[in-house]
């Protein structure tokens, strides 16, 4: 079990009315703690990228076949091999 603390936070109150409104049933807290939990994962995945110098880009898998590199078809590779058998 993690230990909770306080946390005091100035927000524009418009925002938080707003989001008050979508919550269906989850509390402040807990959306504001899911919220830190994701960027904590992101900045985890930033410096874990950085470490081993790999591009930090966030890709959504929508996009993935539209930056996918063009190059050999599998099935020529595939054929290549099994004719060196």
């Amino acid at each position: 079990m993690s230990v909770k603390t306080k946390v005091t936070l100035s927000l524009n109150k418009d925002i938080v009315d707003e989001i008050k409104k979508e919550l269906a049933g989850e509390t402040f807290s807990s959306m504001v703690e899911k919220s830190l939990e994701n960027i904590s994962g992101i900045l985890f995945l930033k410096k874990t990228a950085s470490t081993l110098n790999l591009s930090r880009e966030i890709i959504s898998p929508k996009d993935i076949p539209k930056i996918r590199k063009r190059g050999a078809k599998a099935e020529e590779v595939v054929r290549v091999i099994r004719e060196g058998r």
